[in-house]
């Protein structure tokens, strides 16, 4: 884990890169690699964040203003990069996959794996060349990727959004007919 104090002079790095996420795993979804790294992250409890992908490895990038118990003391933003590769990732899914097999408890549809795990159905359904960065920020799901045509899309969406999304992988899963309610890809 790299920790990054930002103060005022100092230069942020900002760059994305244009990396696929998914070489070397043909056969896996967004949806699964976001959920997997979803539950990683669900145990620090951040509020919100940023998720880029850079060398074919996920970079989550999480800004926090420390909070200070002494009202003379100013806090400086703390920037913290925690980065995961495709075999944690991969590992990640395998460990979640197992509790899952042993639960029978429905799982929380806003909680930070089923929310990216929604954003992953979303850019499965999409012509994604490349993923380049999702951000979780206010209740909101923002998502910018490039297509298969060198277009760069930037979207953004709130939780409920995701939720629908959610609700569709359930249904689809449980093998229940679809809901009748707005198209999700759309």
């Amino acid at each position: 884990m790299k920790i990054r104090n930002k103060t005022v002079g100092q230069q942020v790095e900002g760059v994305l890169e244009k990396a696929n996420p998914l070489a070397g795993c043909n056969s896996k979804s967004f949806a699964r690699q976001l959920r997997a790294l979803g539950q990683a992250l669900e145990r620090f409890r951040f509020s919100a964040f940023d998720v880029k992908i850079e060398d074919g490895s996920y970079l989550v990038v999480v800004k926090a203003n420390p909070i200070s118990r002494h009202p003379n003391i100013t806090s400086i933003e703390c920037q913290i990069d925690l980065p995961f590769s495709q075999e944690e990732i991969e590992r990640f899914d395998w460990h979640g996959k197992k509790r899952r097999q042993d639960s029978s408890k429905m799982p929380d549809p806003y909680s930070v794996s089923q929310i990216l795990r929604g954003a992953g159905f979303y850019l499965d359904h999409r012509s994604v060349a490349n993923l380049m960065e999702i951000s979780l920020k206010e209740k909101c799901v923002t998502v910018c990727y490039e297509t298969r045509e060198g277009r760069l899309e930037h979207t953004e969406h709130d939780f409920e959004y995701f939720y629908d999304c959610w609700i569709n992988i359930y249904l689809r899963q449980s093998h229940r007919p679809k809901p009748l309610h707005r198209a999700l890809w759309s």
